[in-house]
């Protein structure tokens, strides 16, 4: 709707096209930024590129292109099989050996009685005979005869015996090795020895048991082996170093599969389909000039406000650039990711305080293709992590709360997503993070948080950045300007007050920066400090000192605040977006009551110069400063309002906005008629909330200062606060 005029000169022109010259500018810093982070990168990225195998001869002698760490698969073969041998066999329990062995010894001597007591066996030879084919246990010719010529109480006790010695050694472990099984029954005989027996029955007993041994602990193969998989798996492959400039191998030497792993630590194994050096450079630098335009574009389209400022932009651009001297600098190999995503966030952080969270999410993508291209190898699970933790991290960044609370939370928020971020996506790619990597990351993540806002608060006044943090603590009504103005000009720090009420909602509502309209609300009238008591809300009730001046002085000190206000503006070293408004707020609006006093008073044939009564400007060149114009409009007309019904205040509002698009106030402005509507309609939502308790009375149809009508205005005095009050 409203279109700035060109004032700048004409548009410079490339190969005989037109181009605006804030888009030349810009394409020539991202063109600029492109090519140092080319540079920064370049030599990082693209180390020798090598395709040995073992057994070939190296041609010339390679070294390292950076530091970098490499594992010794070799070694570490070795570890894992010593891990391996270290692992002992596994045995699980045979429960049923005790019984198996009781039932055993019960059954010899079960059919040794039968066979004592079988009538048709008449010598002692045919019951030894017998008494062998029936036991499935081999026994020697002494320990058989024992058995078929022993009394029933012999046997009975030599029974007894071998029960108890039986049960003693088989509830000690016994694998089923021959090693155990021979030791237990050497025990055997060694304790049936000590029996209380004649020897003839000691060595019966002491047969007889160690035939019945039974292995209780069988071998498990596969518990054995699943313990070897864990320990092999649990072997820590070693890393080792290697600097920069490290020989890995003379020219005529043999390529082993230590030399495979040093030029695979250090990202130079390339794969048959990578392009020519210079090919790589130059897809490098076009993917720099990609991100670098989409990202512009991006602001173009959703942060406006940022891609109009040229220090703004040229900041994002210095930031970026910073990152990538940082990944640059990185030592490749061992918690690179835990680096790059420290970097990434910090850097994501800082465009968040010092800009707008937006633009940190707008460059989430940069950075973390910053993050993924320097990385060995160009890994893309690094890529998706700093992607990831850029863009959480940018909205941990709370625009409206204090530096303490922002930051805090900043902190917290990067410290948890910084560690989850690289756990998934690196298991998304298959690769394993040990826990104390995801640690570090939650390390680096909150100290990247702290570290960021450090850096912000150190350079956002000394550049003059208008960070959100730094409007914040600007409202403070401890800042020494704002505590002058509400003791030496109450009226007109109250005034302010009602402005930032009216101008901060509707701000809001059109999608302005609401912080930045209310900050700079309750600067721009800071030039009434020089003479408060020539503006009506400060003189409370006592003498008005422009009923004793000339139109044309009055008119002076009137409009002299916006200069006096420019003044002090410098001296406490606003940030600009603040002390635009106070040159903007009334733009070039006429003192009309003062100009039509002067018509008044004049001598016949008198001149009277309507620019002698014209604020000097400029119009609202910004959508917040043209918010504060009409916002300052409607609140110095409202102060005289007595019928403060919905309807009289929606007039009110209606006339005043339109008085100021008719006098060409809001030419210069990014507002549109969408914006305005929107704007007229927070003003009365606002002004209805605030008086809706007034009692109202009869209306004169007053005038305020700058000729147009107010709801009532019954006296000369009341006029007088209108009119002169905020006289602007």
């Amino acid at each position: 709707m409203f279109r700035r005029k060109n004032n700048r000169g004409e548009d410079p022109k490339v190969l005989g096209i037109a181009f605006p010259r804030q888009r030349v500018r810009r394409l020539f810093v991202a063109l600029l930024t492109s090519l140092i982070v080319f540079g920064l990168l370049l030599a990082r990225l693209r180390p020798e590129a090598v395709s040995y195998n073992v057994g070939d001869t190296a041609t010339h002698t390679i070294r390292a292109p950076y530091t970098g760490t490499y594992t010794d698969s070799e070694e570490a073969e070795k570890a894992r099989q010593l891990a391996i041998a270290s692992v002992p066999d596994q045995y699980s329990p045979k429960a049923e050996a005790q019984g198996a062995a009781s039932s055993a010894l019960a059954d010899i001597f079960g059919v040794a009685s039968e066979v004592r007591n079988t009538g048709d066996l008449e010598t002692v030879e045919d019951r030894i005979q017998q008494l062998q084919a029936k036991l499935d246990i081999p026994l020697s010719r002494p320990t058989l005869r024992l058995l078929v010529e022993s009394t029933p109480g012999s046997l009975a006790r030599a029974h007894e015996l071998a029960s108890s010695l039986l049960r003693r050694l088989m509830s000690q472990p016994l694998r089923n090795t021959n090693e155990d099984l021979a030791k237990a029954r050497d025990q055997a005989h060694e304790d049936a020895s000590r029996l209380p027996l004649t020897p003839r029955y000691q060595a019966l007993v002491g047969e007889l048991v160690s035939a019945c041994l039974q292995p209780n602990l069988i071998y498990d193969a596969e518990k054995t082996q699943e313990m070897r998989d864990a320990a092999q798996k649990a072997v820590q492959a070693e890393l080792r170093p290697i600097q920069r400039g490290d020989v890995i191998i003379y020219a005529g030497e043999k390529v082993t599969q230590r030399h495979i792993d040093m030029f695979k630590g250090l990202g130079m194994i390339q794969p048959t389909w990578d392009y020519e050096r210079a090919g790589q450079a130059a897809a490098l630098l076009g993917v720099l000039l990609l991100l670098t335009i989409g990202l512009t574009l991006y602001l173009r389209a959703f942060v406006p406000e940022v891609y109009g400022d040229d220090r703004s932009y040229v900041l994002l651009c210095m930031t970026l650039i910073v990152a990538a001297a940082l990944f640059s600098t990185a030592k490749g190999g061992v918690r690179f990711e835990v680096y790059a995503v420290s970097i990434a966030t910090a850097a994501a952080i800082f465009l968040s305080l010092a800009l707008r969270p937006a633009v940190a999410v707008g460059s989430g993508l940069y950075l973390g293709s910053l993050a993924g291209l320097t990385s060995p190898g160009g890994d893309a699970w690094i890529l998706l992590a700093a992607t990831i933790c850029t863009t959480l991290a940018s909205y941990a960044v709370r625009p409206r709360e204090s530096r303490s609370s922002t930051v805090t939370r900043a902190a917290i928020v990067t410290a948890i997503t910084n560690g989850l971020a690289i756990t998934v996506s690196s298991s998304v790619f298959g690769y394993q993070i040990v826990l104390d990597s995801a640690i570090y990351a939650a390390v680096g993540g909150f100290l990247s948080a702290v570290g960021a806002a450090g850096v912000v608060t150190l350079i956002e006044r000394p550049l003059k950045l208008t960070t959100p943090l730094l409007l914040l603590e600007l409202q403070n009504p401890n800042e020494p300007i704002l505590k002058r103005l509400l003791t030496e000009a109450p009226g007109s720090y109250q005034s302010s007050v009602m402005v930032a009420n009216l101008a901060e909602a509707a701000a809001e509502a059109v999608g302005a920066d609401p912080v930045l309209t209310r900050t700079a609300c309750m600067y721009h009238d800071i030039g009434k400090l020089k003479r408060p008591y020539f503006f009506i809300e400060n003189q409370f009730g006592a003498e008005n000192p422009h009923s004793r001046l000339s139109p044309h002085l009055s008119a002076l000190v009137i409009i002299s605040h916006v200069k006096d206000g420019i003044e002090l503006a410098r001296e406490i070293r606003l940030p600009p977006a603040v002390a635009s408004a106070i040159a903007q707020h009334h733009g070039t609006s006429l003192a009309s009551f003062m100009y039509q006093r002067a018509q008044a008073e004049a001598d016949e044939g008198e001149e009277v110069r309507e620019s002698d009564f014209r604020y000097p400007g400029p119009k609202p060149q910004t959508r917040e400063n043209a918010i504060i114009m009409l916002a300052d409009t409607v609140e110095a007309a409202a102060r005289a309002v007595t019928d403060s019904s919905p309807d009289k205040i929606e007039a009110l509002v209606e006339r005043l906005v339109d008085a100021r698009i008719a006098d060409g106030q809001l030419d210069e402005s990014p507002l549109t008629f969408a914006d305005v509507t929107v704007i007229k309609r927070s003003f009365v939502k606002t002004l209805t909330g605030m008086f809706h308790q007034r009692m109202g009375y009869p209306t004169d149809g007053g005038r305020r200062e700058d000729g147009r009508p107010v709801s009532a205005v019954p006296t000369a005095q009341q006029e007088a606060r209108v009119l002169v009050g905020d006289g602007g």
